[in-house]
């Protein structure tokens, strides 16, 4: 998968071992552990484009990051760099708001800041004229400071004080969704103190067929349980509450469209159930997000296009259609950047390659699946084999259990994890490796959004200690 216009054929085995794990926690398909010895034909891999996410090619064996060599990268910056392509955040932007509005013309499309607090990828979000959605006042700071109005952030969150409600309702905020009584009643307040009605939406849990949904957890209220409509009643009766809307977020990273079909079936039969028992209309419908990177998904056979209309034809009412509210993270960052990285060793146990790398899972946040590990220089000619690639700090996280790369990579080589947008730079931390530069390309313009001096007084703040990063370059 390694360079244009050659295609391989390879055979691998493995075992299966299933664990169970959170759904909320954890990509759908990291519910199954892959470990093997059946043997399994894999299918012919075309190594080009056509699988690539459309900035990232290979071009006279080079990885080109668009149209620029990552060999000029390395030499720039060193290793390990991680690259955000600003045309690909603007066309994932473009591409899930024009989904939406094909069935809902005034969809409102979220940027989740959760999945990347830079403040320069967050400004093309702002240009894109999206909303922001926070959970907590670190995020509404920041999603301030890079250029979101109030009126066009969502706040999310368990849990708010006092302060932090009088804050967002002093700046007319958008929409404020509400996950338990004592939230209601906290925000209730506070507009009462400021003389206003709060736009609310409730949190709400709908339960779905896929065993691993999560339900009956800390976040939203239970449909089926009876939770959900105690909460929406009191929110009525409350004088400065606006009941605008529902909230539902109980997936991740999906790569198929079934479940937030579900869900929205649910939503549906939940909205149309209270407008004959309690005569309430909803202005609003937050869907939340749960997507996969686009490119994960277009690798699966789907596309956004699909999901919205899974999502918005369920909630489209003869008399009256509220307006939908998405929440997009993963889709809009994840397959926007990627990382070049060095091999520090090579070994094999029992029977098992690894390549040992110097990206750390201290930013690299362990989504088994999520990443994809190529080499920077591919060969037509050469064969593959599977490797382990992981970092060198003494835990057994990985970073891709099974990569196949070809059989002559070495100690010193370059790769590049592709898929590493989210959840990576903002839950990063120096631990064990230091973070590292991350630089925004825009139409072969390179500009350093977090750099090696960002790093060194990071760790001089909280340390006390001084660190030279690419003291060996």
């Amino acid at each position: 998968m390694f360079t244009s216009g050659f295609t391989f054929t390879f055979t691998f085995t493995f075992t299966f071992k299933f664990t169970f794990t959170d759904r909320a926690t954890s990509p759908k398909r990291d519910r199954y552990l892959m470990t093997s010895t059946e043997p399994v034909q894999q299918k012919n891999i075309s190594s080009d484009a056509d699988l690539f996410p459309d900035w990232i090619t290979y071009q006279n064996d080079m990885l080109h990051l668009e149209g620029v060599a990552c060999d000029r990268f390395v030499r720039e910056f060193g290793t390990p760099v991680t690259i955000f392509s600003g045309n690909r955040l603007a066309s994932n932007a473009d591409a899930i708001r024009n989904a939406f509005r094909t069935y809902n013309p005034d969809a409102v499309i979220a940027y989740a800041y959760k999945v990347c607090y830079l403040r320069e990828i967050a400004n093309i979000f702002v240009k894109q004229n999206l909303y922001a959605e926070v959970m907590s006042r670190l995020e509404y700071d920041l999603a301030a400071n890079a250029g979101f109005p109030p009126e066009q952030t969502i706040i999310n969150g368990i849990g708010k004080t006092e302060q932090e409600i009088r804050r967002v309702l002093g700046g007319n905020t958008f929409l404020i969704n509400a996950d338990s009584i004592s939230d209601l009643k906290q925000v209730n307040q506070v507009a009462s103190d400021l003389g206003i009605c709060a736009r609310v939406g409730i949190r709400v849990s709908p339960s779905a067929d896929d065993p691993t949904f999560r339900i009956a957890g800390k976040l939203g209220s239970d449909i089926d349980a009876g939770d959900a409509i105690r909460i929406i009643r009191a929110a009525r009766d409350m004088p400065h509450i606006d009941l605008a809307g529902l909230h539902v977020h109980s997936y991740s990273r999906e790569t198929t469209p079934e479940l937030h079909r579900q869900v929205s079936e649910k939503m549906r039969d939940f909205i149309s159930e209270l407008s004959d028992s309690e005569d309430i209309l909803f202005r609003l419908v937050d869907i939340g997000g749960g997507f996969s990177s686009r490119y994960t998904m277009e690798r699966q056979g789907y596309s956004i296009e699909d999901f919205a209309r899974n999502i918005a034809v369920p909630l489209t009412f003869p008399d009256h259609s509220p307006r939908l509210v998405v929440e997009p993270g993963t889709f809009l960052v994840c397959d926007a950047a990627i990382t070049l990285t060095r091999v520090l060793a090579e070994k094999t146990n029992a029977g098992k390659k690894w390549l040992i790398i110097d990206a750390g899972t201290n930013v690299l946040s362990p989504f088994p699946g999520n990443y994809e590990v190529h080499p920077m220089i591919g060969s037509a000619s050469s064969s593959v084999c599977h490797f382990g690639v992981s970092d060198g700090l003494c835990t057994p996280l990985m970073i891709q259990e099974e990569a196949v790369l070809p059989d002559t990579i070495k100690q010193g080589d370059v790769l590049a994890v592709l898929n590493c947008g989210a959840y990576t730079i903002s839950s990063g931390a120096n631990w064990g490796y230091p973070l590292w530069p991350v630089i925004l390309l825009n139409d072969g313009q390179t500009e350093v959004i977090f750099g090696a001096e960002h790093v060194a007084k990071l760790i001089k703040i909280m340390y006390g200690q001084n660190h030279t990063l690419r003291g060996d370059h």
